[in-house]
């Protein structure tokens, strides 16, 4: 499933726009829209991505090892 988000700058066109939308059998229109204050934008990265650990002993186990 997709999904979009149109802006209709007019408001007389909404009606007709909405009407031929739910005429298409494949197409749901929900009234709610996702609350813009409950996106969470990431302002700045965290300490470990731009300052990693260096680690001197390190071994890598494959799936089978860890079975």
């Amino acid at each position: 499933m997709k999904t979009i988000v149109l802006s209709i700058e007019d408001d007389s066109k909404f009606h007709l726009l909405v009407s031929f939308l739910q005429e298409i059998r494949f197409v749901k229109i929900e009234n709610e829209i996702f609350p813009i204050n409950k996106i969470k934008n990431m302002n700045s990265l965290p300490h470990l991505i731009l300052h990693p650990i260096k680690v001197e002993n390190c071994r890598m186990f494959s799936n089978q090892k860890l079975a």
